[in-house]
């Protein structure tokens, strides 16, 4: 089945970005051809969308687009169209030759040159033909409508950070928005009061998990990543201590996770390496001079020190990329969290979720739990049956596309707890 799924490399931004893709919409023949305008008529693309819209999945780490694998043909078996680039710097999508330079911002530039060199925008043109009229070897369609192509995003762990920058920044390409494992976060404050030996402040530090990582082949650390974040518990080494040292080779892989998916990682890795992938999204503001806060608080640790350091440098950048310190995401959205998943033991991260506090930030949301979900949900449950919800609306078809092995069977939907 994953031999559906095609393949593409797009310049974007200076880098050659890899996209994967599947559905209604990329080899359907039209009679029509390329854009252009004449008086009183109108011919439009020889490729049309998928009668639903297009889903764009966005992974996390250590994830790659493999990852979305059983869900992009699910969404397309449905009517959608469903694209997932690897983000720069992952899987087969090149790198900047100055990884401290790539930012959140690059991220969200990098989608929406994706979108517009698929001619995927929040409008297009559906013709409604009264006859074609002759123009030399044309042909062209005199009526037309409007449609909306419904741009639905879909993202896991550090993906939701573009999903809903792109949502806060170009509302108008965006029709929903789902997050599997991460909520809306307006302020890096549940990581604060966390350990120097959770693994956010680990790999922050530029060369540890390099080092960390260098002492095993490929293949060994992304079995040990998958059996770590698989666990319901916050990975957090001790002293003397390093994160891959929290399970060992005799730890056996999680039951969904197979040898099969395990080679197709390690495949990737082996050509992208682990280096940038841990700048994005760990290390983004590396290039922001953080002595100018730590000189703020000079009276305090080192180690607190750094923590105010990200802290502040987070909540500037947050700021300007989304216009203000009070955002409002306005698009129908839809967060999924496994009952299990370790982000939910984040200091006051299960409160922030239960308590309805992140509607705040995002009011038109609705929270689905997964029993036994751990952060892998949508890997850890691919084949559920689950019933398909239809309709025209955008709530509606978030629904859809969530159900179609995103969300798996015997999930609870709660409407803000």
């Amino acid at each position: 089945m994953i031999d559906k799924i095609e393949h593409a490399h797009f310049d974007v931004n200076g880098l050659s970005l890899h996209v994967a893709r599947t559905g209604q919409g990329w080899l359907i023949e039209s009679p029509l051809i390329s854009s252009m305008h004449l008086p009183s008529f109108q011919i439009f693309p020889n490729r049309v969308a998928g009668k639903l819209g297009t889903v764009l999945f966005l992974h996390g780490f250590p994830e790659i687009w493999y990852s979305w694998r059983h869900q992009m043909l699910a969404v397309a078996g449905a009517g959608f169209r469903a694209i997932a680039p690897d983000l720069r710097g992952y899987g087969l999508s090149g790198q900047p030759s100055i990884p401290e330079d790539s930012s959140w911002q690059d991220l969200v530039a990098d989608l929406i040159a994706i979108l517009d060199l698929l001619s995927i925008s929040k409008v297009q043109y559906e013709t409604r033909s009264i006859g074609f009229f002759p123009l030399g070897n044309l042909q062209l369609n005199r009526n037309s409508v409007l449609w909306t192509q419904k741009v639905h995003v879909v993202a896991k762990d550090f993906g939701a950070r573009p999903a809903y920058d792109l949502s806060l920044r170009h509302p108008d390409r965006v029709a929903t928005v789902a997050t599997l494992g991460v909520p809306f976060l307006a302020t890096v404050t549940p990581f604060i009061s966390l350990p120097g030996g959770f693994y956010m402040n680990r790999w922050r530090e530029p060369g540890r998990a390099e080092a960390d990582f260098g002492r095993f082949d490929v293949r060994r650390v992304v079995r040990t990543i998958y059996i770590l974040f698989s666990r319901s518990e916050i990975p957090i080494a001790e002293e003397g201590q390093e994160i891959l040292d929290l399970a060992d080779s005799s730890a056996p892989l999680p039951p969904w996770f197979t040898e099969a998916d395990l080679d197709a990682y390690a495949a990737l890795y082996e050509n992208s390496g682990f280096s940038f992938p841990l700048h994005m999204p760990y290390r983004p503001v590396a290039s922001i001079p953080a002595m100018v806060f730590e000189t703020l608080f000079s009276s305090l640790n080192l180690v607190t020190r750094i923590k105010r350091a990200v802290f502040h440098i987070y909540r500037s950048l947050h700021k300007l990329e989304t216009g203000g310190e009070d955002p409002k995401v306005e698009v129908p959205a839809m967060l999924v969290m496994g009952e299990k998943d370790y982000v939910l033991k984040f200091p006051e991260m299960e409160n922030y979720v239960k308590s309805g506090e992140v509607k705040h930030f995002v009011p038109d949301l609705e929270i689905v739990y997964v029993p036994e979900g751990c952060h892998f949900v949508q890997e850890q449950f691919p084949d559920q049956k689950v019933e398909q919800m239809t309709g025209d609306s955008d709530v509606d078809c978030l629904n859809t596309l969530t159900q179609q092995k995103v969300i798996p069977s015997g999930s609870t939907c709660q409407n803000g707890y």
